[in-house]
């Protein structure tokens, strides 16, 4: 009888220890899959942040050296006014104003419009007019190496 009780106490303690490694285990990969799975969100999440943030840049190369060559009092003696409008409206629609650079690139972007309405009206200087292209210029190259 001792023999079969020390048996089934070990027997029992066996299957004590099978199932507590069980749980632990099932704990260890269960801290794994989620240590792993909020790895790849970040990762994603980044890489995300990163397209947008490309497309962006992209957009604003295509449509500012379009915005300063539309707007150059040198270029154009009479400015293709709709041209310069519709640029603008495209600059502002991509940028995002609660980042300050980006903010800064708009409120330049709107001064050179109305640096570019007031030399189509005979009230505005070239000097004025260039001053507003420098600044936008300025401000593009600070967005566009911020990192």
């Amino acid at each position: 009888m001792e023999v079969i009780a020390g048996a089934v106490i070990a027997l029992l303690g066996g299957i004590i220890t099978a199932l507590i490694a069980r749980a632990q285990q099932r704990e260890s990969t269960r801290a794994l899959v989620a240590s792993e799975l909020s790895k790849l969100t970040h990762q994603q999440s980044l890489q995300s942040k990163w397209h947008v943030r490309s497309r962006k840049e992209e957009r604003l190369l295509q449509f500012i050296p379009s915005l300063l060559a539309a707007s150059d009092p040198e270029l154009h003696a009479d400015f293709n006014y709709p041209e310069v409008v519709m640029l603008i409206h495209k600059i502002q629609v991509t940028l995002i104003p609660r980042d300050p650079l980006e903010r800064a690139v708009n409120d330049a972007v709107g001064k050179l419009g109305l640096a570019v309405q007031a030399a189509k009206c005979g009230q505005g200087s070239s000097n004025e007019l260039l001053s507003a292209q420098d600044t936008l210029v300025r401000v593009t190259r600070a967005l566009l190496d911020a990192p």
